[in-house]
C-alpha cells in the first residue's frame, strides 16, 4: 500500500498542481514516502476510469477538484484518510460549486486551505482545517544586483486574469511615460487592451518564468475586491519578493497579511495611491534597495521547506 496518492489536475501547467503538488514531491521522496499522483480530468467517463483504476492508499489528498458524492465515495474506499486541499475560493460561482465543496469538505479527514480567508469558509463545515499556504522553492529565485533606478514595472499570471491590470492602466501611464519606464505583463496570451495602452506582452513558459521575473524592477498585483479575488493566496506576490523584486499590490485579502505597507512593499487602494506608490520607488533608489532587501527577507517565512514542514506534520501524523 503506497503512502500518499495525490489527485490533481491533468494539466502540469497548473499552477495549483506545480506549487502545491509537484515541488513537494522531492521532499516526499527524501522522507522515504511511496506516492502516486494521477491527474482528474474534467470529462466525468474518463474521470471516473480513473478513479476505478485508483491503487490503496494510506492517505488520499484530493486537491481542488469538485467530486460528485458517488465519485468521493469511489475514493474514499481506496484510502484510509482523505485530505482535501484548496487554494482558490472554488465555493463560488454557482450553486453546484457549493454543494460539491461542502460535500468534499464533509467527506475529508483533514483540510487544508491556502489562507485564512478559505479556512473560513470551511471551518463552518468541518473541525479540522489548516492553513497550509502554498510556498517556493526560493533558492530559485536569485535577486539580481540592481544599481540603477527602477525603470522595468512587470505582472506575471493567467490569461484570465489580465484584467485585473485594466484598473491600474489609467494610474501607471501617466508616471510610465514621464519617467521613461517599461510596462510588461508575462500571460500565456496577449490581452488587446494593454497592448493598445502600450504594454509590452512577453509569453509566459515554465522555462522562462523565472527569467521574466528576474527582469522586473516592481512586481504588480492589482485585485478588484470581490469574494473571489478575497480567497486570493497572493503567490504572485511571493514570486516577486523572492526575486527582491518590490510589490505594489491591492489591499485585499492575503496581500494585507504579506506585505507591510511602506516597509517591503505598498498596498496601493485607488489610482492616486498606485501612482504614489510607483513613483516613490522610481524616485528614491534607497528607498527602493531597502525594500527589495526586506521583501526578499519577507519570501523566506514562505520557502518550500517551512511550508512542508507544516505540510508533511499534518499528512502523516
Amino acid at each position: 500500500m503506497i503512502d500518499l496518492l495525490i489527485l490533481t489536475f491533468t494539466d502540469p501547467n497548473t499552477a495549483s498542481r506545480r506549487f502545491r503538488v509537484e515541488a513537494f514531491l522531492p521532499l516526499l521522496a527524501e522522507k522515504g514516502m511511496s506516492y502516486v499522483v494521477r491527474g482528474l480530468s474534467d470529462g466525468m467517463v474518463p474521470r471516473l476510469a480513473t478513479l476505478a483504476s485508483l491503487p490503496r492508499c494510506k492517505t488520499a489528498l484530493l486537491q481542488k477538484k469538485l467530486l460528485r458524492p458517488f465519485e468521493l465515495a469511489l475514493l474514499k474506499k481506496k484510502c484510509s484518510r482523505l485530505i482535501y486541499d484548496f487554494d482558490d475560493a472554488v465555493y463560488l460561482g454557482n450553486e453546484k460549486n457549493r454543494k460539491r465543496f461542502e460535500t468534499a469538505v464533509r467527506a475529508a479527514d483533514t483540510v487544508f486551505a491556502g489562507n485564512k480567508t478559505l479556512a473560513d469558509a470551511a471551518a463552518v463545515l468541518h473541525g479540522d482545517v489548516v492553513v497550509v499556504p502554498t510556498g517556493l522553492d526560493v533558492h530559485r529565485y536569485r535577486p539580481q544586483e540592481k544599481e540603477r533606478a527602477p525603470t522595468r514595472i512587470g505582472w506575471i499570471g493567467t490569461r484570465y486574469n489580465t484584467r485585473e491590470l485594466h484598473s491600474v492602466m489609467e494610474a501607471l501611464a501617466g508616471p510610465a511615460r514621464e519617467l521613461s519606464l517599461g510596462l510588461v505583463y508575462v500571460s500565456d496570451r496577449n490581452d488587446p487592451a494593454l497592448d493598445t495602452a502600450g504594454w509590452a506582452y512577453e509569453p509566459w513558459s515554465e522555462t522562462t518564468e523565472i527569467a521574466r521575473l528576474a527582469s522586473f524592477d516592481i512586481g504588480l498585483m492589482p485585485l478588484q475586491d470581490t469574494p473571489y479575488a478575497r480567497g486570493k493566496c497572493g503567490f504572485k506576490i511571493l514570486q516577486y519578493m523572492a526575486m527582491g523584486v518590490v510589490p505594489i499590490a491591492s489591499p485585499i485579502g492575503v496581500n494585507k497579511s504579506i506585505i507591510t505597507h511602506g516597509f517591503n512593499g505598498y498596498l496601493a487602494k485607488g489610482p492616486e495611491e498606485w501612482t504614489r506608490a510607483l513613483r516613490a520607488l522610481v524616485t528614491n533608489q534607497k528607498l527602493y534597495r531597502d525594500m527589495a532587501l526586506k521583501a526578499r527577507e519577507r519570501a523566506l517565512d514562505f520557502s518550500l521547506e517551512r511550508v512542508f514542514s507544516l505540510f508533511a506534520a499534518r499528512l502523516f501524523p
